[in-house]
Order: structure tokens, then sequence, then C-alpha cells
């Protein structure tokens, strides 16, 4: 007999980790000014295709009868759609977020702090 996992053993809510990127590049922007030329066009182009990519990922995911919920566990695997490309395609719509908000923002540091930002989500939140 086999039992579900209570959770799916993520340790830090991915999202979190984004929203504390884009805060701490807001205050490295604000102490060590790295000026940028207006980039509000690009920067919203990537945030409107992350937010795509996402309903798109938790449709499918809806559809296969699992939970985007990163903290409950997985009942089905999803191969079709942006897992074609990627293993988590949240992850990537979260760092794409990221540097839109540091292109439309025009703050160079937000767009910085996406790398941290990957590095953790790949490392103590899927380990």
């Amino acid at each position: 007999m086999t039992t579900e996992p209570a959770s799916s053993g993520v340790r830090i809510f991915p999202p979190a980790i984004h929203l504390v990127a884009i805060a701490v590049g807001f205050l490295l922007q604000w102490a060590v000014p790295i000026p940028i030329s207006g980039m509000l066009v690009p920067g919203v182009l990537l945030i409107a295709i992350a937010l795509g990519v996402m309903a798109w990922t938790a449709i499918l995911m809806s559809r296969a009868g699992t939970t985007p919920n990163p903290t409950k566990p997985t009942t089905a695997i999803v191969i079709r759609g942006p897992f074609r490309f990627t293993r988590n395609p949240m992850y990537l719509a979260w760092e794409l977020i990221v540097v839109g908000v540091g292109l439309a923002a025009r703050a160079p540091w937000v767009i910085v702090m996406a790398v941290p930002a990957a590095c953790v989500t790949s490392r103590p939140v899927m380990d």
C-alpha cells in the first residue's frame, strides 16, 4: 500500500524568492544607482509573456489532475506545452518577471538579482 506524501518537499515558496529578489534589486538600485535608458515596452512584454506561461502551465497541470502549487505533492507528470522545453515553466516565468520588472522600472540591479533567485530556486527549493 502506497501513501501519498503530505507535501512536495519544497522548503522555500518559490514566488517569495523572486519577490525578495525584486525588493533587494530595488534597494540596491536606490543605494548604488546604475542608469539605464527606457526599457518599458520590453519589460512589460516579458511580464506579459511570463503571465501567459504561468496561466498555460496552470491550465495544463489542472487538466492533468495535479496542482501548480509547489507546496502540494505532484499527482501527475505533464509533458505537453511549455513542459516540453523546461522542467519547471513556472520558475522560468518568475525569472522572466524579475527581468521584466527590472527593465520596465529601469533598475538594472533587479535584473542582476534574477541570477541569485534562479540559483536559490534551483537548489534549496528543489533538492
